[in-house]
């Protein structure tokens, strides 16, 4: 029933938004400091990513979105309910092909008064805060090896067949920006699960071959 209604909602957003097929790798928007937020992206289809630069020149990657639904709206609600105001600038960057839809944060907020709207924003943003707290907890409790086995299994997907793979989009230099450790590390893990018969390359496309083996590794 949840995700019934999740669709329907999403489908009255989207009609009441312009859409647009966003290229790989583009700028989908990006949030500054005190600057106004005039409008809200959805997510149609495709994977997007939410990042930041450090004075460094560092790329940092806090969440991937790859289900339809809302992209920018935390903070946006934070400014609204809470005043508070972050000194972050932010993007999101189409990592794939992406289908979005854009609609003004007036028309936002007035469907933000019905209930059922209400209830799927908050779900939405307790499941942001629940993939930061978790990407927190395992930069500081886990070992390199244990999360990029949990990476691969929440970021893996099913194909028409049933197998399960990993967006050529995830490169090893892409997987190491997120988990923060250098890409020769992300390598040499991979080869230990090839070695293992848990996971295979076919072209440039990672394939799960034991996703049992990998979900009681992590």
């Amino acid at each position: 029933m949840i995700r019934i209604s999740k669709e329907k909602i999403l489908q009255e957003f989207y009609a009441l938004g312009t859409r647009f097929e966003v290229p790989k790798n583009a700028l989908i928007n990006t949030t500054v400091c005190q600057e106004k937020i005039t409008h809200v992206y959805l997510l149609e289809s495709g994977i997007v990513s939410l990042s930041s630069i450090t004075p460094q020149g560092q790329t940092i990657i806090y969440q991937y979105f790859s289900q339809p639904g809302f992209l920018n709206i935390v903070p946006l609600l934070t400014r609204f309910y809470l005043g508070y105001e972050n000194d972050m600038t932010v993007d999101l960057t189409a990592k794939t092909a992406c289908v979005i839809y854009r609609l003004t944060v007036e028309t936002f907020m007035a469907k933000l008064a019905e209930p059922l709207v209400k209830d799927l924003i908050i779900q939405t943003v307790l499941a942001d805060y629940v993939t930061v707290m978790e990407k927190i907890r395992d930069s500081g409790e886990d070992s390199t090896k244990v999360n990029l086995y949990r990476f691969i299994t929440q970021h893996a997907s099913q194909d028409e067949t049933g197998a399960y793979i990993l967006d050529d989009f995830f490169t090893y230099t892409e997987i190491g920006n997120y988990l923060q450790v250098h890409e020769v590390t992300i390598a040499r893990l991979m080869s230990e699960l090839k070695r293992e018969n848990i996971i295979a390359k076919q072209g440039k496309t990672l394939c799960i071959i034991d996703m049992n083996a990998l979900e009681r590794l992590k």
